[in-house]
Formats: C-alpha cells, sequence, structure tokens
C-alpha cells in the first residue's frame, strides 16, 4: 500500500488522477489523520475526524479552502500559538478571498444569510418545475439521435440553467448563457486568480458572463424594483440590517455558477457512467422512479465529485490522536471518510439499499456544509428520471476513453459518449422551457 504513496497526490499524477480512491485507501493504513510526506498536508480520511475539522471553525479557518499548500501566501507561524491575527492581515492576498466559501464566522454566517433568500419553499417548488420542462427540453434534441455527449449535451447546460433560473436569469437572457457554454467558453474559475482578474480577461468566460448579467440585473432591480426574485435578491439585507453591496452580489452569482454547476454535472456524469454499465440496476430505476433518490445518494457516497477541501490550523490541536501544529494545512478528504469502514458497512460496494447512505460526507459538515446540497439532489432525481423516460439501453460508446479533470478537489468526467435505444417520448412530457 506504501507504493502508492511515493505518488505526490498534490502533482496531478495521471494515476491518481484515474483513480484516486487507492492512494486514499493506502493513507488510511496510516490513521485516520496522516501527514504525507510531499507538501506536508495533513490528510484527514476518518468520517469522525473529518466531521471534528469541518465543525471547528474556532480552530480551523477556511481562507484556503480551494488551494491548500498553493495558496501562494505565507502563513508561517513565526513562533505564534495563534494565527487568526495573521489570516485577517492577510486575507485579501489569497486568491479568491472575496468568496463567501473561504470566509470564516461572523462574516461567512452573515453572507450564507444573504443565500438562504434563494432557497425557500415556494423558490425552490418553481425551480423544480423549471428542472422538469429543461430536462425534457434538452432531451428533445437528441433523444431519437441514439448517441449523446452526456456531458456537453445534458448535464452541462441542464445544471447552468437550473442556476440561472434560480438566480432569476430571464428566459431572453438563458440562450446566451448556453452560446458560452457550448461555444467553448465553459472554464472553469481559476484559483489562482481573483473574480477580479477573471472578470478583465474575457469578462472571466461562461462565470464572468453570469456574474455581469447578474450585476446588471443587480443594478436594475434596485432603482425599479419588482416582484420577483432577483429583486428579492437585490434587496435583501445583512442579518444587522445593513444591505450587501452589489459586488457582494455578484460574487454570490458567481460562486453558485462555479460550484453548483461544475460539481452538479459531474455527479450526474458519474451516474450516467454508473448506469451505463449496470444494465439491471438501470432497468430497475425506470420500473421503480422512487428508487433514483436513494441511487443519487449511494452516487454522492462511493463517486463524490468533491474529493476534499482545506483548512489552516489556526492554533496547534489535536485531531483524533493526532496533533496538528499551527499554521498547517489540513484536507479533509470527503471521497475517503464516504468509504470509512468504521461507519459504513462495505465501504467499497455500490449498495443503494444501504441503510447507512445518509451518513455520507458529499456536501460537507458544519458552518460550511453545502448550501445548495436540496438543489443538486432535486436537479439530479429529476434529471435522472427525464433521461430513464426517455432513453434506453444506455451504454458507453464503443471505443470510448474516459478522462478525469486533473484536480486536487474535484472528481469528474471531461466527457461521457453513451449510446442508447430511443424510447418512446411520454405522453405528459412538459412543454419547452420559458
Amino acid at each position: 500500500m506504501d507504493d502508492v504513496l511515493s505518488h505526490d497526490y498534490f502533482g496531478n499524477d495521471p494515476e491518481l488522477v484515474r483513480d484516486p480512491y487507492p492512494w486514499f485507501e493506502a493513507a488510511r493504513e496510516h490513521g485516520p489523520v496522516w501527514q504525507e510526506p510531499h507538501h506536508g498536508v495533513f490528510i484527514v480520511t476518518g468520517h469522525d475526524d473529518y466531521v471534528q475539522v469541518a465543525g471547528d471553525t474556532d480552530n480551523f479557518s477556511n481562507i484556503v479552502v480551494s488551494l491548500g499548500p498553493f495558496t501562494g501566501v505565507s502563513f508561517d507561524p513565526e513562533g505564534r500559538e495563534d494565527i487568526s491575527d495573521l489570516i485577517a492581515a492577510r486575507r485579501d492576498q489569497v486568491p479568491l478571498s472575496n468568496m463567501f466559501i473561504t470566509f470564516d464566522p461572523p462574516r461567512h454566517t452573515a453572507h450564507r444569510a444573504l443565500l438562504k433568500r434563494l432557497l425557500t419553499p415556494r423558490r425552490v417548488a418553481e425551480n423544480e418545475q423549471f428542472m422538469h420542462r429543461c430536462a425534457h427540453e434538452l432531451l428533445n434534441a437528441f433523444a431519437a439521435d441514439g448517441h449523446v455527449e452526456f456531458y456537453r449535451q445534458f448535464a452541462g447546460p441542464y445544471t447552468l440553467l437550473v442556476v440561472a433560473d434560480l438566480l432569476g436569469i430571464t428566459a431572453d437572457d438563458q440562450p446566451k448563457l448556453l452560446e458560452y457554454f457550448q461555444g467553448g467558453n465553459r472554464r472553469r474559475v481559476r484559483s489562482d486568480r481573483t473574480m477580479e482578474e477573471e472578470l478583465a480577461e474575457h469578462g472571466g468566460g461562461l462565470i464572468g458572463h453570469v456574474a455581469a448579467l447578474f450585476e446588471r440585473y443587480v443594478h436594475e432591480r434596485r432603482a425599479e424594483p419588482r416582484d420577483d426574485i432577483v429583486t428579492a435578491i437585490a434587496t435583501a439585507t445583512f442579518p444587522d440590517g445593513t444591505m450587501p453591496t452589489v459586488d457582494d452580489l455578484v460574487a454570490l452569482a458567481y460562486m453558485l455558477t462555479a460550484a453548483g454547476q461544475e460539481t452538479t454535472a459531474k455527479m450526474l456524469c458519474s451516474a450516467m457512467c454508473h448506469l451505463a454499465q449496470s444494465p439491471e440496476l438501470t432497468a430497475s430505476l425506470r420500473a421503480d422512479p422512487d428508487a433514483i433518490g436513494a441511487f443519487v445518494e449511494e452516487i454522492l457516497r462511493m463517486l463524490s465529485p468533491v474529493k476534499g477541501s482545506f483548512r489552516i490550523a489556526r492554533r496547534t490541536t489535536t485531531v483524533g490522536d493526532t496533533t496538528i501544529p499551527v499554521g498547517s494545512i489540513v484536507m479533509i478528504c470527503n471521497t475517503a471518510a464516504n468509504r470509512d469502514p468504521a461507519h459504513f458497512a462495505a465501504p467499497q460496494a455500490f449498495d443503494p439499499d444501504r441503510d447507512d447512505m445518509r451518513w455520507h460526507l458529499a456536501f460537507g459538515h458544519g458552518p460550511h456544509y453545502c448550501i445548495g446540497a436540496s438543489l443538486a439532489r432535486s436537479e439530479a432525481r429529476i434529471g435522472l428520471s427525464a433521461i430513464l423516460d426517455r432513453i434506453d439501453d444506455i451504454r458507453i460508446a464503443p471505443g470510448a476513453e474516459l478522462e478525469y479533470v486533473s484536480s486536487i478537489n474535484l472528481r469528474g468526467l471531461k466527457s461521457l459518449p453513451l449510446e442508447f435505444t430511443p424510447s418512446p417520448l411520454p405522453a405528459t412530457s412538459p412543454s419547452p422551457v420559458a
């Protein structure tokens, strides 16, 4: 097992990009918390230990959440027992430091409250109606063809349009987003740049285009309020009654599009890839659509699109039996914690009927638990249900080589070429997106 650990996980080794699970399992053999030798990062593979670190914002800061050891800013403790003041002083030097995922309480708490305005029961119900229409409209474009590049023709645009609808981007502007996406401008947020730098270069691609649209909307709604979701967001206040800046709200839209669209699209591709290799399971889900929800939970546990995220120790802290010195970078590993045998029976087996699946940590834990978790679950359940209504005999296209994105945080396919047999169009198929 130690042979695989000789590979630098953070070096984007092709072997580990393709299959990171043996590396995480080998790390677990050294204990639920282990310091890897290449960059000195403490790797947390234990479920309980993950929960401890993720929930402890007093001792661990999120400032390095995306970049970990590659933040590019020194937080050397320099003899300090507590580096909280150092983190505060150098926060603005950290890439993406204006994104709320890097915030710590109480600032994070205030910005999270803004996001909750998007997820009222009424808004979720409206967004789910849109998901139904959107899924079938996208399927209409290829369901009779017998083949599809699933990421580009369904998973990517579907998740993008769902987030756009949630943000209140109008039906007139949604085609512009698809043009950006399908025109190759869908590139991810570069983690080594600020939002301002991303927007300065070609508008930051797709994500910058969303941000620019949303900025225009916020200015318009603050000048002339309407009875719509954008006005509700544009006029929202922090818990203390103060109004966020336009930049605060644009950063929110930017983050939701970058994080929500990409991770959910990766999860959908993982689900379809699994179904394409599991015809009996596919048939059972088609016969019992109510079981799709449990299938999604097991996909999230076994094939989480998030491999892990990072924290920095504010002060020397004990996690489990391991002492983590002040200033240390910690990687809490969703993928590994979701396969912890101390919490999951037969953790390496894919079992959508398991009783313990809801313990999974695909969406994190604690104050930074993914606020879009319910949205992602609904997208997957509704999208997969529509797909199984419309296509049958799903299989990976012969000769297709499945490649995964090179990332220390995320795991997902770059593309997914599928072949299938068209099914008759359901009599109750929803009308086109409007």
